[in-house]
């Protein structure tokens, strides 16, 4: 039995989408806070306290000795009449007590440290299953959404050209109706195919001053597991370049959740190697907030989930928008990446 569905408002999907990944943002903070806290008390209770009731136990049996001779000082002094030491016994007591309370700390010490460690243990693991939602579940749950928009937006796309059918079949114009079918199937390479004409020239690449990349808050994300596996099976997949050659980055890109990364003819002679690769942002790219290079080594050690990308081949253009691959055109502007998905599903 067929069923149908009854498509309201495609808002809720891209609503979804977001809560989710603001919760996966917000979730994954605060178990990094809170492993932050357990680690911090893990070393002042393993490290910082056995240190220091150490030494206070030994300064302090220092004071009960000092405490001691000076009661034999004074007795010694008064021979052979009798000293009055009243206040030296209670100067005594007062560094025995002292002695005995740092004895009874370093003691606690010693028996909460490891119960501390196995509670830390345990904490870890039982933060496990919601570290699989988060770094599996819900990146996985995103790209199905996202799969799901794309395909509702085709859907409206090539929807529109239908409730015109009759219309169009009786002025005959069927030949305008799959002109509008095709541009729809196009979509991918006309919407993100023009973001060529924002990349460096060959004399401008060559001429960005090098860098040592800094720590970056790379927001982007980078293809799941099953997404990366699918790339490597692209026929524009190849080798990935070699760690010394150059990467042109904008500035902009390491901040923005969505990027566009193409790989252009390596500059020949340049006096640094190229791999052709350069990485902008999809919205206003014209506007890159700077732009310098690094080598495929230092993107790839701080991302490592970029290197199924960087190994596709020249020509190739990839949009990733928080860990989602949006498209993948080959250098004519197909989309490789529409045409992979949608094969298993056929």
């Amino acid at each position: 039995m067929s069923e149908s569905a009854r498509i309201q408002n495609i808002e809720v999907l891209r609503e979804m989408k977001a809560a989710l990944l603001d919760f996966a943002k917000e979730a994954a903070l605060t178990i990094t806070a809170v492993d932050a806290d357990v680690q911090r008390v893990g070393q002042w209770l393993t490290l910082e306290r056995p240190t220091y009731w150490k030494h206070e136990v030994r300064r302090r049996e220092e004071q009960v000795e000092a405490a001691k001779a000076e009661i034999r000082r004074k007795e010694l002094a008064a021979h052979p009449n009798p000293a009055d030491t009243v206040l030296e016994r209670k100067a005594l007591k007062r560094a025995k007590d002292k002695l005995e309370r740092a004895e009874q700390k370093r003691q606690c010490v010693r028996k909460w440290a490891p119960a501390w460690e196995r509670e830390a243990m345990i904490f870890k693991g039982g933060c496990s299953p919601l570290n699989e939602v988060l770094h599996r579940e819900i990146p996985a749950a995103v790209a199905r959404l996202d799969r799901m928009i794309e395909s509702l937006e085709e859907y409206f796309r090539l929807a529109a050209p239908a409730t015109d059918s009759v219309s169009a079949q009786a002025s005959g114009s069927v030949e305008s109706m799959a002109r509008s079918h095709e541009q729809a199937l196009l979509h991918p390479g006309d919407r993100y195919g023009p973001l060529r004409r924002h990349i460096p020239t060959p004399a401008e690449r060559t001429a960005y001053e090098a860098y040592e990349m800094p720590r970056i808050d790379w927001q982007a994300g980078v293809p799941n597991e099953a997404d990366a596996e699918a790339i490597s099976r692209l026929d524009t997949w190849g080798d990935l370049p070699f760690p010394a050659q150059t990467v042109t980055v904008s500035w902009r890109s390491l901040k923005d959740d969505q990027v566009f990364m193409v790989r252009l003819p390596p500059v020949e002679g340049a006096e640094r190697p190229d791999s052709g690769w350069y990485i902008g942002p999809v919205e206003n790219p014209q506007m890159p907030g700077g732009t310098r290079v690094c080598t495929v080594g230092e993107l790839v050690q701080q991302v490592p989930g970029l290197a199924t990308l960087v190994a596709l081949r020249e020509g190739s253009l990839v949009v990733l928008h928080r860990g989602i691959v949006k498209a993948i055109l080959d250098g004519g502007d197909r989309d490789v990446w529409g045409v992979a998905r949608a094969g298993p599903q056929g």
